[in-house]
């Protein structure tokens, strides 16, 4: 037993020679590379730890928060789609303005209804760009808004619940502005999406 465990100069040198006489191939270094990465692979995903409940809560919350939005105006959402079919029936009718007229027309009503929601946040950073004190970075930006800014894309970015709920939070927002501007509810003085500015009872009780 003990002779079968000592390697010899003559066992080395027959390792050598049979190595020489039995080459291995490259497509099987390429497998078995292959295979010590997969496990690899395997061995470091095994020993990750498990996502915290806060982590697997956030997208459930997140996915809440924008089919709420959209529940809370369903029936202005069903009306609006429900005369939009009715509008583009009439288009295509013959003597009708035709599909382009009603392309166009659906393109200019898309472009007011995103435009509102996105420019009204847009206008809100605006003002707190303008409030933050301090001194200005090239005359223009005060620092402490740079910093503000700074901190807020690190936290988006590096806390995972946080940047998965914020996102969710956004999109909710927006559908329910887009919402409430077709069930013209709210201060709709520029902004009343409802396509025959019917007032939001008639709505609900022709959805």
């Amino acid at each position: 037993m003990f002779l079968r465990s000592v390697k010899t100069p003559l066992h080395h040198t027959c390792s050598i020679a049979t190595a020489h006489a039995y080459p291995v191939s490259s497509r099987s270094r390429a497998r078995l590379r292959a295979e010590r990465d997969d496990k690899s692979e395997a061995r470091a995903y095994s020993d990750a730890p498990d996502e915290s409940p806060l982590v697997k809560a956030a997208l459930p919350v997140g996915l809440a928060l924008v089919a709420g939005s959209l529940l809370i105006h369903a029936p202005a959402w069903s009306a609006f789609f429900n005369e939009l079919a009715d509008m583009k029936a009439a288009m295509l009718l013959p003597g009708g303005q035709g599909l382009e007229e009603y392309n166009a027309a659906v393109n200019f009503f898309t472009l007011f209804a995103v435009a509102h929601p996105l420019l009204t946040p847009v206008l809100w950073i605006s003002e707190v760009l303008h409030a933050c004190p301090g001194p200005k970075l090239g005359g223009l930006v005060p620092l402490s808004f740079v910093a503000l800014n700074a901190l807020a894309i690190y936290v988006l970015g590096q806390i995972k619940p946080v940047g998965t709920l914020a996102a969710s939070a956004a999109l909710a927002l927006f559908l329910g502005t887009v919402g409430q501007g077709l069930a013209s509810e709210g201060n709709m003085a520029g902004y009343n999406l409802a396509l025959n500015g019917e007032t939001p009872s008639v709505v609900r009780e022709n959805a």
